[in-house]
């Protein structure tokens, strides 16, 4: 039996559930940047008197990019100034965690709770906004108190984001580590392909674990476990991403066609609606591909 193909119905669905939920996406997108702005400034308050020994080094970072610019932008020099910078912050750190042990544990220590902080609350919404999109599919349309999700379920989601990040990126942090041990372009030439093939691969495949942990109420493990193996997951996420981005492409050349006839002011308008638009509808039609996958 072939794979279901439902990413031709995913994309309309997206766009026609955007419009007819348009009350409900507004208001729910205007609280979602409020959020995150709270988020943002509730964390850093928090976190500040640690973060106040950190400046040092925050100071000393920036010397040492300031001492990088005469480098250069091509890649080699790039690597050249990467490879001088990391050994000055180390020499730096090094002394630093000598000379105040303790200023440099307040230090981390103020990095990590801002993070789990705005982690938080930026799990938070985008747990929101798949429950808010899924409820649309379901029954048709979404309810504004559909974007809050108990807690404890936001962090199991925040955790499966998070993992699915670490997993498409390893790759990625493989070839940037022997790239700087070998430094060649044969290395590229032969290395870059497979690299950048096993990420998206891995995209592709996990991309519905966040899904799963939400709509199943599962740990984070089984959430990939289910979504690696969801039959058809892989082709209908792929031309549900290259036929979203085509679409994108195509809208955003017609604005900025309409931007030379009419002026800045209204192409800038206009392509702040397609951008918005073109990040909201997307996610209802995640939310129908989903539900028609697992359902199968």
């Amino acid at each position: 039996m072939g794979q279901v193909t439902i990413f031709d119905k995913a994309i309309p669905f997206g766009f026609k559930a955007f419009f007819e939920n348009f009350l409900v996406v507004i208001s729910s997108a205007v609280i979602t940047l409020l959020g995150w702005l709270i988020g943002l400034i509730v964390s850093a308050l928090i976190a500040a008197p640690c973060f106040i020994p950190a400046s040092d080094i925050f100071k000393k970072l920036a010397s040492i990019f300031d001492g990088l610019k005469s480098v250069g932008y091509d890649k080699e020099t790039t690597m050249q100034a990467l490879h001088l910078f990391l050994s000055k912050m180390g020499t730096f750190l090094y002394n630093f965690i000598r000379q105040a042990p303790f200023y440099f544990i307040l230090s981390v220590l103020g990095v990590i709770i801002f993070a789990i902080l705005f982690w938080f609350v930026i799990s938070m919404f985008m747990a929101g906004w798949m429950n808010l999109t899924l409820e649309a599919v379901d029954t048709g349309s979404s309810k504004f108190a559909s974007l809050f999700i108990n807690p404890k379920k936001v962090i199991r989601i925040g955790f499966a984001i998070v993992l699915y990040g670490v997993i498409v990126g390893f790759p990625w942090l493989l070839y940037f580590i022997f790239y700087l041990v070998f430094q060649s372009k044969i290395f590229d030439i032969i290395v870059l392909p497979p690299v950048f093939i096993i990420s998206f691969y891995l995209q592709l495949r996990l991309i519905f674990a966040q899904w799963f942990v939400l709509d199943k109420n599962i740990g984070i493990f089984k959430g990939i476990k289910r979504s690696y193996h969801l039959k058809g997951g892989l082709l209908n996420y792929l031309l549900f991403y290259i036929l979203m981005g085509i679409i994108s492409f195509g809208l955003f050349l017609f604005i900025a066609g309409i931007g030379k006839i009419t002026g800045v002011f209204v192409f800038g308008f206009l392509f702040l609606i397609a951008r918005f638009i073109m990040a909201i509808a997307p996610i209802f039609g995640m939310a129908f591909l989903y539900r028609g996958l697992e359902s199968q």
